[in-house]
């Protein structure tokens, strides 16, 4: 796959959950069985999705250890996108609900600016997203 062959959004829509303890254990709960942070990172051609919009509607998606310090990043399944040529991700850190989630998916298919979360979706609903 080359830079001309990468999707402009990639859609995830399946359960999730994040691992405090080791972060390249979290993982996307697929149909075929689960993906994880480091399987990402490892079985993904690097620059694979350059460019690419990635929206990831699983719970914990970008789940931070609770007793997290500053630190200039963290381990997340968001962030595995990013490493493999994402040019954003849209990760949760907790529940998502499916109604939210169709919305945002619905909004990202109807713009092309890069932007990390859409415009028109109330903040009230945005805080139910990611709350």
């Amino acid at each position: 796959m080359n830079e001309n062959d990468s999707p402009n959004l990639l859609v995830i829509y399946c359960h999730g959950e994040g691992e405090y303890v080791n972060p390249y254990q979290s993982r996307l709960k697929l149909y075929g069985g689960p993906l994880t942070h480091h399987e990402i990172i490892q079985k993904v051609k690097p620059k694979a999705l350059s460019g690419t919009r990635v929206m990831l509607t699983a719970c914990e998606t970008d789940l931070v250890n609770r007793k997290f310090e500053i630190v200039d990043e963290h381990l997340s399944l968001a962030n595995a996108f990013l490493r493999k040529g994402a040019s954003e991700v849209l990760g949760t850190l907790f529940q998502c609900d499916n109604h939210m989630s169709d919305e945002l998916i619905e909004e990202a298919r109807e713009t092309t600016e890069l932007s990390p979360l859409p415009k028109t979706i109330p903040f009230t609903l945005m805080l139910n997203f990611i709350t």
